[in-house]
């Protein structure tokens, strides 16, 4: 598919832009799930605790990170390069369950006595866009986050990033 047929415009949701794009920048829209997470954790040696956050998901990359709060979302009408996902829904589920049974390994004491329970809705998992756009420098600009990163850096995450950890004969 090239670039061309990927130039369209839509109505979509996307991440909250903390920097607009120009109009005559280049526009990428790159695809991101926004899981919502229940974390139920129970052991020996602490007490129990229930928690809920959200799990941002890369639908290119895999990659996870976990949210405090919840993103705030817009309805906004972009003209840009759309990169399909990588990621089915139920990918993305399976991607957030294992972050957050990762993240509850980790710490002083082994957590061989800590059970994390992780509960996940696939009808409250949504499909967002994080727009990125290119500046008459030629960096990159993360319109969610306001970074700038140089165009090669760019180009490493969406080819060589953490996809390959998801392993496709492991998703049931």
């Amino acid at each position: 598919m090239s670039g061309e047929d990927r130039l369209r415009e839509a109505t979509v949701s996307c991440l909250s832009l903390r920097v607009s794009p120009p109009s005559s920048a280049r526009v990428f829209a790159l695809p991101f799930y926004v899981v919502p997470v229940e974390i139920f954790t129970r052991g020996m040696l602490i007490r129990p605790s229930y928690v809920r956050g959200v799990v941002l998901v890369d639908g290119l990359s895999a990659v996870a990170t976990f949210l405090d709060g919840t993103p705030s979302l817009e309805e906004r009408r972009l003209r840009a390069e759309w990169l399909p996902p990588r990621l089915s829904v139920r990918e993305a589920e399976i991607v957030a369950q294992r972050m957050e049974a990762e993240r509850g390994r980790s710490g002083f004491f082994p957590r061989f006595s800590r059970v994390s329970s992780v509960h996940v809705r696939e009808e409250d998992v949504r499909l967002v866009w994080r727009v990125w756009f290119q500046d008459e420098e030629h960096s990159v600009i993360d319109a969610f986050a306001g970074d700038r990163v140089g165009e090669g850096d760019l180009v490493s995450l969406l080819l060589n990033g953490a996809f390959s950890s998801v392993r496709k004969d492991e998703i049931p």
